[in-house]
Parts: C-alpha cells; structure tokens; sequence
C-alpha cells in the first residue's frame, strides 16, 4: 500500500503546533486573503514574464496594489528573474512529500533560485525551512544554487531579501523530523 503523500505546510504544522492560535480568526482570514492575492499577483507577474503573449499583465488592472506589483517588478528586474517553474506541485515520492514553490527562476548571473514570496511584516523560523524543503523537491530537476525568501511589505511595497543557506542550519533536518512524525501520525500502523 502506497503512503500518502504530505504536503510541506502540514509538516510545518507539525513542526509548529498551535502558532496561530492567539490570532482572532477574523485578523487571519484578512492576512490569508490578502497573502493569497498578493500571490496571486506574483504568480500573474511571473507568466506575463515568462510568456507575455499567452498571459498579457497590466498593472492598471489592480489600481490598489500598484505598491505590490512595482515591487515585484523591481525585485525581478534587479535579479534579471527568468521564470523555470511557477507554482507547480512537485512531489518527492522517495520521502512522499510534496509542496507548491512560489517560483523557481534563473538569475541574471545563472543561479537557480527557489523563490517564496512573504507578504507578511516578518520572516518566521517555518518559512526558512519551508523553502529549504522546497528545494529538496527542485533539486530532483534543477541543480539549486540559491533559496530565497523575498518579503514584501504588504503596505509600503519594501522588500527584503533573505538568502537561506542550504548546509549548517537544521533546517533539512527539522523538516525530516517533522514529517517522519507526521507519517507516523498518519499511517495505518503508525503512533
């Protein structure tokens, strides 16, 4: 019988119990909403770079998040950012994971690059080994030379870059840890 597959936000879960739970439930919804079409935004942006005759973007059609868009646009334009994949699922079937990168793209100077964008006002602990994790799944087909998170402030449009070191941090291998517990969580003869 085959193990199902875990998806890298349920480890997170695992990893994280409870990190959300002194948020009122109607601030987080505003956060996941705002999160999930800033994304959306991105993803957009992407695609119109990566083929602007199928996918045509026009930044007069989001007149409230100029803010957003121009910082994406710069950060892009900064790294010379080639699309390679855009939120695609993919899946490591030897460990029975899987996630949904952001972005994987060649930078100007030929690095591959996991990208996750954060729409947050701060980069958390999960989100450094969410993109380590990620880059397990990338590295079955792209050679990763770099992760990075990039945060843009959902108010102002200010980004921050953070390069996330592959080796040396746990990050790997908190990520194993959680998700051999979760497995073991939820297989029939598990804990």
């Amino acid at each position: 019988m085959a193990r199902p597959l875990i998806r890298v936000s349920r480890v997170l879960q695992q990893i994280f119990p409870g990190s959300f739970d002194a948020v009122p439930v109607d601030a987080l919804q505003v956060a996941v909403d705002r999160g999930n079409k800033y994304h959306d935004l991105a993803k957009q942006i992407c695609l119109s770079v990566q083929f602007p005759e199928a996918h045509p973007f026009s930044e007069s059609d989001f007149p409230d998040d100029v803010h957003i868009i121009q910082a994406i646009k710069k950060w892009m334009a900064k790294h010379g950012v080639v699309p390679l994949l855009i939120e695609t699922r993919l899946v490591n079937l030897n460990l029975n994971f899987s996630g949904t990168p952001d972005l994987i793209c060649r930078f100007r100077n030929g690095w591959v690059v996991v990208v996750d964008f954060k729409f947050t006002a701060a980069i958390a602990e999960a989100n450094r080994i969410q993109v380590v994790a990620y880059s397990k799944l990338v590295e079955q087909n792209f050679p990763v030379d770099r992760m990075m998170i990039v945060k843009i402030d959902p108010y102002h449009g200010e980004i921050t870059e953070e390069i996330v070191h592959k080796y040396g941090n746990g990050y790997w291998i908190r990520f194993v840890r959680g998700l051999a517990d979760v497995l073991n969580c939820e297989v029939p003869g598990g804990k």
